[in-house]
């Protein structure tokens, strides 16, 4: 059982970094071939280099308040699983990689060595040329389909789909511009610019809209605020971003004309999400509203990652996963006060108005989940070398 100990105590264990990094490299070179076994390698991986970090927790006996709101996020979304009585093993994988991303912030982002930090730059920069790689290889533009392999105009380069291509690129993308901002030799930061200018080529590539935008929205903050930005500046936009997926959600429900009226190249804002969101309150009762639905929803993306959470375990599990979150991120920001460091955190901001329109950032857990850390990592202060 935890118990409190006195003053300040450093948690986190650059050994589950390590392992959490392979393994996604694992997952982003292995799924582009259909190469399960890496895949399935990669993802327990993840989740057990998760599991590192809260038993070396335990070990240590410490406990505090965003350790309490951890363990109310895990324990009241497992309750929702019993509530369901559906322990199939998709059920279990989906509980275990959406636990991955509370854990890895909370006792994973201390430190973090600039060492680490250097090797993440490089191994960024090897998927940057991977990226490359698979968009001159034949795959290029494959799309899995309900009967089989076919060619699509956007490109994907082997992965699910473009959405999914486009929300790895990003991260990648966000990475590299921190990484041109942190080393000081010249040739090795246009050597990362240039890396980034690629992968922002590839964005386009693949139309997906909100990768598109933001892809956009961080190299116009990159070009034009070329200087430390004020920390009380980025920590008020950080704030409110907290707020836009809710304020999405009420404007594409309650006002769907207006939303299938505004064009975001070439489609309309909506796309289907208002039936997506009326779909899950279909038939709601307060049990539901409570404990969630979790067979009927298993974090699935619903557009909207405060929703999917809300749909499959709760309201008191998406409130508190929220506070959470919201909290860890305006502690992180204290941390970063370097340029590259402001970077990655703008890249998580990123991340948040991103979960307003797509949810496996944040509930999806696996690659996703140490895509986001990543970020959080390099925002991170760095306690030692």
């Amino acid at each position: 059982m935890f118990i409190s100990i006195g003053g300040k105590k450093l948690l986190g264990s650059s050994e589950s970094r390590y392992i959490a990094l392979f393994a996604m490299v694992l997952i982003l070179c292995g799924q582009p071939w259909r190469q399960t076994g890496l895949m399935s390698l990669g993802t327990w991986l993840i989740f057990l280099a998760a599991f590192y970090d809260l038993l070396k927790a335990a070990s240590m006996r410490f406990l505090n308040r965003p350790t309490i709101l951890l363990l109310c996020i895990l324990m009241l979304s497992f309750f929702s699983l019993l509530a369901s009585a559906d322990f199939s093993y998709k059920s279990l994988v989906a509980l275990f990689c959406f636990w991955e991303i509370p854990i890895f912030m909370q006792f994973s982002t201390q430190n973090v060595s600039k060492s680490f930090k250097e090797k993440l730059y490089y191994v960024f920069l090897g998927l940057a040329a991977y990226y490359v790689f698979l968009a001159l290889s034949s795959i290029s533009h494959d799309y899995m389909g309900p009967y089989g392999i076919v060619q699509l105009d956007e490109l994907t380069l082997g992965y699910t789909n473009p959405n999914q291509t486009g929300m790895y690129l990003l991260i990648c993308f966000f990475i590299l511009l921190s990484a041109a901002a942190y080393f000081q030799k010249r040739w090795l930061r246009h050597l990362y610019i240039g890396a980034a200018i690629i992968i922002g080529t590839l964005i386009f590539a693949t139309n997906s809209r909100s990768c598109v935008l933001l892809a956009a929205a961080y190299a116009f903050y990159y070009v034009f605020f070329s200087k430390k930005t004020s920390a009380r500046t980025i920590g008020m936009i950080a704030k409110i971003a907290f707020f836009l997926p809710i304020i999405l959600f009420i404007f594409i429900v309650f006002f769907q004309q207006a939303a299938q009226s505004i064009l975001v190249m070439g489609e309309d804002f909506d796309t289907g999400r208002a039936t997506i969101f009326s779909d899950v309150f279909t038939n709601y009762d307060l049990v539901k509203f409570l404990l969630g639905d979790y067979s009927s929803h298993q974090f699935e993306n619903l557009h909207n990652a405060y929703l999917s959470i809300f749909a499959t375990a709760g309201f008191f599990v998406a409130l508190l996963y929220v506070v959470f979150l919201r909290n860890k991120f305006l502690e992180i920001h204290k941390t970063a006060k370097q340029r590259h460091q402001q970077l990655a955190f703008v890249g998580l901001i990123m991340l948040i108005v991103h979960m307003s329109v797509e949810a496996a950032f944040f509930t999806a857990g696996s690659v996703y989940a140490v895509s986001v850390m990543c970020l959080a990592w390099i925002s991170s202060e760095k306690y030692e070398d």
